[in-house]
């Protein structure tokens, strides 16, 4: 226990006090509501009643093999609201209402599937109560099937309701293949969308690198969704970060289907393949059969490397990207630049501050520069959010953010830096999910 927090002089008896731990929906602009069950990404406060006024306790909660723990000193009602109330030591400390979630440290292997958020009170090491709340998965109330058609590789979710919904092609980034983009595209399904996942290289019969990738393939996949009864084709939309950000940028300002776009960690320019250790030489798009301009690395630019906690190296891209746009000549920029201001809808860029492989602020704040000085802003209200102490990878929240820091490459001893704090991470994740939800619901409409 910390050594300034003020010391409980409250004796627990052998039978304590009836404690009760609560859960209450947090959703923004709402009014909160005791719940039982809410789906894995939606806001939730944390209550205990029923303590011993002044009592020095510890709060418990587990989900998924980990575990969070902080102490609080109870009112001079009993109670505990961690909405309100600064911890005072722990996994995380000061007010913070998700600290207990993104705070969790693994503590088993976990159980897949199980995302459910277990808390216990304890006072002078006694477990003095208890409770559960059920978080349904993303794809609670959804179905989905596989896509082949037409050439395309995808997944499509939508939910179980046999009506058209506002749709969103949703894609993923350097990673290449299916999963990420799945994963977003039932994330999102979860809140009445019906989505279509996109693989665009390294899955199934399409190019296994990220290399000259058509964008006829996308234009393909817009006409097959104006077709499936799931989905209202007068309101579509793009989702992609990282290169999936690079790519849905271009697609807004190409395909006049695309009625807005939510790129996360993108970049305003295009870059070259990305086709393993070799030195790209190729463009990573084309279009109508011509490679397309992209900005090549700069003589001399390399990833700066930091030592980890764990002892390993990791490296740092984005000030090589800085410098690669910083080096290239006039020509080569505005060649490479994409016409954003294309785009028939506006367009939602979010970046993090830290972000260790791209410097997706200065990319975002550059694409929303020009759509202010090109008019595009103007009439569709595009914005740009840089979180501090972000980094590369935002995601839904709900989950412990401690291990995202950085990443080793598969099949590889080397680890590349994302950056970002576990609180900033997990403070990102919550306003952007809001902030997308509330932008696609507006752009959509």
């Amino acid at each position: 226990m910390s050594g300034d927090a003020p010391p409980s002089d409250v004796a627990v008896d052998a039978e304590p006090p009836h404690v009760e731990i609560s859960f209450w929906s947090a959703t923004p602009g709402a009014e909160a509501e005791r719940v039982e069950a809410i789906g894995y990404s939606d806001p939730f406060d944390v209550r205990v009643n029923g303590l011993p006024p002044g009592a020095r306790v510890t709060l418990h909660a587990r989900s998924f093999g980990n575990h969070s723990h902080a102490d609080f000193v109870a009112s001079s009602a009993g109670e505990i609201d961690v909405a309100r109330d600064a911890a005072l030591e722990g996994t995380y400390t000061g007010v913070d209402r998700e600290g207990l979630v993104w705070s969790m440290q693994r503590e088993t292997a976990g159980t897949p599937g199980m995302y459910d958020i277990e808390c216990a009170v304890e006072i002078d090491g006694v477990t003095v109560g208890d409770a559960k709340l059920v978080r349904h998965g993303f794809g609670y109330g959804l179905r989905n099937r596989a896509v082949s058609d037409d050439g395309l590789v995808g997944q499509l979710w939508a939910p179980d309701d046999g009506a058209a919904h506002p749709t969103l092609l949703v894609v993923g980034g350097s990673e290449g293949g299916l999963d990420t983009a799945a994963f977003q595209a039932m994330y999102l399904a979860s809140y009445g969308y019906t989505t279509l996942a996109l693989a665009y290289f390294d899955a199934g019969a399409l190019p296994r690198t990220l290399t000259e990738i058509p964008l006829e393939y996308f234009g393909t996949a817009l006409s097959w969704l104006a077709q499936q009864p799931e989905v209202d084709a007068e309101r579509i939309a793009a989702w992609g970060a990282s290169r999936g950000g690079e790519l849905v940028l271009m697609l807004g300002a190409t395909f006049p289907q695309i009625r807005a776009v939510v790129a996360e960690a993108p970049s305003h320019v295009r870059w070259a393949e990305a086709a393993g250790t070799a030195p790209p030489t190729h463009s990573a798009w084309s279009y109508q059969g011509t490679p397309l301009p992209y900005v090549p690395v700069a003589p001399g630019a390399r990833a700066v490397s930091e030592t980890l906690p764990s002892g390993d190296v990791g490296y740092r891209f984005a000030p090589a990207a800085s410098q690669s746009v910083a080096e290239a000549s006039a020509d080569t920029l505005a060649a490479a630049t994409i016409a954003v201001e294309a785009t028939k809808g506006p367009v939602l860029l979010l970046a993090g501050s830290d972000d260790g492989l791209w410097p997706t602020c200065e990319f975002a704040a550059a694409a929303l520069a020009r759509l202010q000085g090109l008019g595009h802003a103007t009439q569709y209200a595009d914005d740009a959010v840089c979180y501090e102490g972000s980094g590369h990878l935002f995601g839904p929240p709900g989950s412990p953010t401690l291990d995202l820091y950085a990443v080793r490459e598969p099949g590889s001893s080397q680890w590349t830096v994302l950056g970002g704090t576990p609180a900033g991470t997990a403070h990102a994740q919550r306003e952007a999910h809001t902030r997308t939800l509330a932008f696609l619901a507006t752009a959509l409409r």
